[in-house]
């Protein structure tokens, strides 16, 4: 079923009618056919010509697929993984086989992993409890602003500038209870109005960027992000967008974006006067290029969002926006809206941990560990899969390993280790027919090469 249009909102018609049509396909297969356009015009009560416009914005964005003398027909991809389905199965199949094992009980039946590994992520929680415990007893653990409070801010950009090379002031950060809450507050600021948004796909954050009716514009990732030449082409048919980066990306194609293609797309939003919006989540793990919001001048075009939530753990959610000024005040109206408190105790633990530089000093040890077990991984790979494989991804935590023929789905499912993640890529994209996702940051050295041996064998049917 179509939604329906208003003519009295900010988006020009032409942009309702391709998002209803969108929306239309997403609860239908590939291929399914459209209503030809003069239908859909009187479901919608528009003029034909306004969907002709719609049409030719979805047939651009690889959305449809327009055949002359005949109907439309939709090229969206299939659905997205079944996640729940496959983590069933996955835990079904491992029950099985602890059955048959004499130590099966040893195994952890959580599929979500830890970086940190056997370094506790409450390391730094817990050198600041007492502290935390005595501003508890204090009336000060009452005091609430809906910015965030100002001496988490004040450190904040003291950490942003003493590791990022990011320069802003308390006035510039806005404190948010996660990414996903952050990047929901931008949506609702900005992403209603006839600007689409450009994004680097696959990837996490598809349902937030569309919630508010705003076009998406799904731009393919390699190994290196993406390259400044398909960028540039999706600037040239889309020149009032906004542009997401997610330069660590961990899922699912594990890439890291190297400064020089960072510094590229950089410069053509610049150079096109597009916004963009950094999502940092994994920053802190690995030795990674700086982001944009350090490069001269990003203070008035990037929006950086960061977290404490993929290194001190998923307790702590806690994540923060810094945004050129002129557009803080936005932001807030729409957060106390949509958000109207963050956890006071959160809030004072993070302050904590950065007053007495408890953060860093675990960094420093967690990125130490990553890196070794990084190389112990890479490795692995090399001995076991070197012929018959390659692989990218991100230091020590994730790989996608890309098979010289079609992997067995169901036997690369009953392949899950210990706390290992092993998933096919087949179902998210056809591209990724041959690959493979595997997350194995909370398990021992022994366990990954274990799995890593099982799936050479596996290449070898």
């Amino acid at each position: 079923m179509l939604i329906p249009v208003n003519p009295d909102a900010e988006m020009p018609l032409y942009l309702q009618v391709a998002c209803s049509i969108k929306k239309y396909l997403e609860s239908h297969p590939t291929g399914h056919k459209l209503p030809s356009q003069r239908h859909i015009a009187t479901l919608l009560q528009v003029s034909k010509t306004t969907v002709v416009e719609a049409f030719n914005v979805l047939a651009d964005d690889g959305v449809i697929t327009t055949r002359e003398k005949s109907r439309a027909v939709s090229s969206l991809k299939a659905p997205g993984i079944d996640w729940p389905l496959i983590i069933h199965k996955a835990r079904q199949s491992r029950a099985r086989d602890d059955a048959a094992e004499p130590h099966g009980s040893a195994y952890s039946k959580s599929l979500l992993m830890w970086p940190g590994m056997d370094f506790s992520p409450q390391t730094p929680l817990m050198e600041v409890s007492e502290a935390v415990s005595r501003r508890i007893a204090s009336a000060d653990f009452m005091n609430y602003d809906d910015i965030g409070f100002l001496q988490l801010r004040e450190l904040l950009a003291q950490h942003l500038k003493s590791r990022l090379a990011i320069s802003c002031s308390p006035e510039d950060i806005v404190i948010t209870s996660g990414i996903s809450n952050a990047l929901y507050i931008i949506a609702c600021a900005f992403f209603g109005r006839f600007a689409p948004v450009m994004y680097e796909a696959p990837g996490y954050y598809t349902s937030i960027l569309t919630s508010q009716g705003a076009p998406a514009i799904p731009i393919p990732m390699g190994a290196d992000g993406i390259s400044p030449q398909v960028l540039q082409n999706h600037i040239a048919r889309h020149r009032h967008a906004f542009f997401l980066t997610t330069p660590l990306d961990h899922w699912p194609t594990c890439h890291m974006t190297s400064e020089a293609n960072k510094q590229a797309q950089y410069a053509m939003c610049r150079r096109h006067d597009i916004p963009v919006i950094e999502i940092d989540a994994m920053r802190g793990l690995f030795d990674a290029p700086l982001p944009m919001r350090s490069y001269p001048g990003a203070e008035s075009s990037v929006i950086y969002i960061g977290t404490f939530t993929n290194t001190i753990g998923h307790s702590m959610r806690l994540a923060w926006i810094v945004a050129p000024r002129n557009t803080v005040k936005r932001l807030l109206e729409v957060k106390s809206q949509v958000e109207p408190r963050i956890s006071n105790l959160i809030q004072i633990y993070a302050e904590e941990i950065l007053r007495s530089g408890a953060y860093h000093r675990y960094l420093d040890t967690l990125q130490h560990r990553v890196l070794a077990r990084n190389q112990g991984i890479e490795e692995m790979l090399r001995r076991h899969l070197g012929a018959k494989a390659i692989w990218q991804g991100q230091p020590g935590v994730s790989r996608m390993i890309t098979l010289d023929c079609p992997p067995d789905a169901s036997a690369v499912i009953r392949m899950q280790g210990r706390q290992i993640s092993l998933l096919p890529l087949g179902a998210l994209d056809s591209t990724y027919a041959n690959s493979l996702y595997m997350y194995c940051a909370a398990d021992s050295l022994p366990n990954t090469e274990a799995l890593i041996r099982r799936l050479s064998q596996l290449c070898t049917r």
